[in-house]
């Protein structure tokens, strides 16, 4: 696609952002980058893309410290492909931290987020970018985990980036959550732990589905996997999971998520010792 957002991202706080635009094509474009701040947007010189090569951008450079979003837009109109990394060293830690995400191609109304918890040490953080001309209204909707839906309202203005705290919205709860905006928007979650010395990061989904499918996963090598499940609609759901082993499926018993709710599967806990495929 030629066009895309990246609504996580920040230079300051010690965090370092890297912007990834690939150029697939086999000549030259130009790569027109927008940064949508806290307070408005700050456009930089067009980027040269040399054909099928990789040119890594550090908005450090061109905005400074700084929370932000990404609009990435290629002016030939040409199909590119871009991504973000973040670096940060967590107070007392031997080493440097990091994680990345894709971008995503265009804004929606609606997203989904079935992962987030502000428990256990979790925090977690809901960025909004709002790349259009007109300020958005966002109903943050918190599918608490045995408890219920809470809804928040939020404005976040146009071509800005706006970062709200789970815990300060809802206290410490494992919840979904749902964006539903009156104009398109990206949201994108963060979470980190044991302040800060573990971190990663996702783009959300504009479209539940029926099944889903996981390839990663394993409850060996001194790993812990989780399944998170988000029930978006006002109906209850049935739900089933295959675990997928080496040496065959390991079917569960159904169970019944409640409307709007959320549930946690310590993987571990039914199939210990295992790499595993799931089916949702």
């Amino acid at each position: 696609k030629p066009v895309w957002y990246l609504a996580e991202g920040t230079s300051d706080y010690g965090f370092g952002t890297y912007i990834n635009i690939e150029n697939p094509n086999e000549s030259a474009a130009t790569a027109l980058v927008t940064y949508m701040t806290k307070s408005g947007t700050v456009p930089r010189e067009p980027v040269r893309l040399e054909p099928m090569s990789q040119t890594v951008i550090n908005p450090l450079d061109d905005i400074g410290t700084t929370d932000f979003s990404t609009r990435v837009e290629c002016k030939e109109r040409k199909s590119i492909c871009v991504d973000r990394r973040m670096v940060w060293t967590g107070p007392g830690a031997a080493s440097s931290e990091g994680h990345c995400s894709v971008g995503v191609t265009s804004p929606a109304r609606r997203w989904y987020l079935a992962e987030g918890s502000s428990r256990w040490g979790f925090e977690t953080w809901l960025l909004i970018q709002n790349p259009g001309k007109t300020n958005a209204t966002v109903k943050v909707i918190y599918m608490i985990e045995g408890q219920g839906p809470v809804e928040r309202t939020k404005v976040v203005n146009a071509g800005t980036r706006a970062s709200f705290n789970m815990e300060a919205d809802i206290g410490q709860a494992d919840a979904s959550i749902m964006v539903d905006s009156d104009q398109p928007v990206i949201p994108e979650r963060a979470m980190y732990r044991y302040n800060r010395r573990e971190g990663h990061n996702s783009i959300g989904t504009t479209t539940p589905a029926k099944s889903f499918y996981l390839a990663e996963g394993t409850t060996d090598w001194g790993f812990t996997t989780y399944v998170l499940v988000q029930n978006p609609n006002n109906e209850a759901a049935t739900i089933t999971v295959t675990y997928m082993t080496s040496t065959g499926a390991v079917p569960q018993p159904a169970f019944r998520m409640e409307p709007n709710s959320r549930k946690t599967i310590n993987v571990n806990n039914v199939v210990p010792k295992k790499d595993l495929s799931i089916k949702v």
